[in-house]
C-alpha cells in the first residue's frame, strides 16, 4: 500500500466494519471506489489506485471478513453471521461511498462517484450499479469492469481453482486462505498471471506470494464469497443502466474466460470494451501501463 494512503473503517448496519484506504486528495472529480476480487485485499489493487489518484481521491475497500475488514456478528438465535450475499457486498461499498462523499468537502454536484471492480469485485461495482438507478440525491458518474462477468463465471477456472485451495485444508486448521502454504499461494499467483509471465517476472512473483501469506484472507469468508457468486446473471438489467462504462479484460485470462468481456457491448449499451493482448486475470498487474491508461482517458472524458 501506498505510505500517503490514509485508513479507516466504516460500520454497517449489521454491525459489520468495512476498511478502506484512500489515495489522493479530494477535489471536484468524483471519487473511484476500487472494490477488490475474490480473495483479494486492498493491498493487492494498492498501486493501481494510488497511480489513478492524481486529482482525485481513489477510495480502496476490503470486503468484509476480508483483509481489515470485519464480519458481522451472528444474530441471535443464530449463533454463526448471515451468509454473504452480492447485495450485501453492495450495500456494504455503498456505505463506504456515503462516508467518502461526506468526508469529501469539494463533494461533487449531487454526489457523484465512480465505480470499479475486479473479478468478483466486478459483480459488486455492477450490482452496486443496478442498485443506484432512479436515485436523485447520489448519482454513478461512470462504471468500469475489469476482469469480470455479468453472470456466475462459469467459463474459466476462477471458481474451481479457488474451491481447489479452500478443499486442500482441513476446516478449523488454517484460518488463513493459503495459511503458511507457500505452494497454494504459488498455484493462485500463477493461475491468475500465467506460468510464463511468472517465470519471466520471477521476482515480482515472490512479491506477489509474499503478498498473499501477509495479509488476512479468511478461508470461510472466501468460501462464502464463492458461493455468493453462484446463480448470479445480471444480463437481463444491465441495458437498463445509462452510465458511461468501460470493460478491461485480459485476452489470455484462463480464470474468467474474455468471451464474457463481448457480453457487455451487447448488454450495455454505451460500454467501451477493451480487451488486453496477452494478459491473463490480473491484467493491472501483468499490463498496468495499459491499464492505467485507459482508466485515466475514460475518468477524464
Amino acid at each position: 500500500m501506498s505510505s500517503t494512503a490514509r485508513t479507516g473503517r466504516v460500520a454497517t448496519g449489521d454491525g459489520a466494519a468495512i476498511a478502506f484506504a484512500l489515495h489522493g486528495s479530494p477535489s471536484a472529480s468524483p471519487p473511484v471506489i476500487v472494490v477488490p476480487d475474490l480473495l483479494q485485499v486492498k493491498e493487492d489493487l494498492a498501486a493501481t489506485a494510488a497511480a489513478l489518484a492524481g486529482d482525485r481521491l481513489v477510495c480502496a475497500v476490503d470486503l468484509r471478513g476480508m483483509g481489515e475488514s470485519a464480519q458481522c456478528p451472528p444474530m441471535p438465535p443464530a449463533t454463526e453471521p448471515p451468509e454473504i450475499t452480492l447485495m450485501q457486498l453492495a450495500t456494504d461499498v455503498f456505505d463506504v461511498v456515503l462516508h467518502v462523499l461526506a468526508g469529501n468537502p469539494d463533494r461533487p454536484a449531487a454526489g457523484r462517484f465512480v465505480v470499479m471492480g475486479f473479478g468478483l469485485g466486478g459483480l459488486v461495482a455492477q450490482y452496486l450499479a443496478l442498485l443506484m438507478r432512479g436515485r436523485d440525491d447520489l448519482a454513478l458518474d461512470k462504471l468500469v469492469v475489469v476482469a469480470s462477468a455479468p453472470m456466475t463465471p462459469s467459463r474459466g477456472s476462477l471458481v474451481n481453482s479457488a474451491m481447489q485451495i479452500l478443499a486442500s485444508q482441513k476446516a478449523g486448521m488454517r484460518p488463513a486462505a493459503f495459511g503458511p502454504d507457500k505452494s497454494l499461494a504459488n498455484s493462485w499467483v500463477f493461475g491468475n498471471l500465467s506460468p510464463q509471465f511468472s517465470a519471466k517476472h520471477a521476482e515480482l512473483a515472490a512479491r506477489l506470494v509474499a503478498d498473499l501469506l501477509a495479509h488476512n484472507r479468511s478461508r470461510n469468508i472466501a468460501e462464502e464469497q464463492v458461493f455468493a457468486m453462484q446463480g448470479v446473471n445480471l444480463t437481463d438489467q444491465l441495458g437498463l443502466l445509462r452510465v458511461p462504462t468501460l470493460v478491461i479484460h485480459g485476452s489470455q485470462d484462463t480464470m474468467i474466460d474474455p468471451w464474457y468481456a463481448s457480453m457487455f457491448s451487447e448488454v450495455v449499451g454505451n460500454a467501451k470494451v477493451v480487451l488486453v493482448d496477452g494478459a491473463g486475470h490480473w491484467v493491472h498487474i501483468m499490463e498496468p501501463d495499459r491499464v492505467l491508461c485507459e482508466l485515466q482517458d475514460f475518468l477524464a472524458n
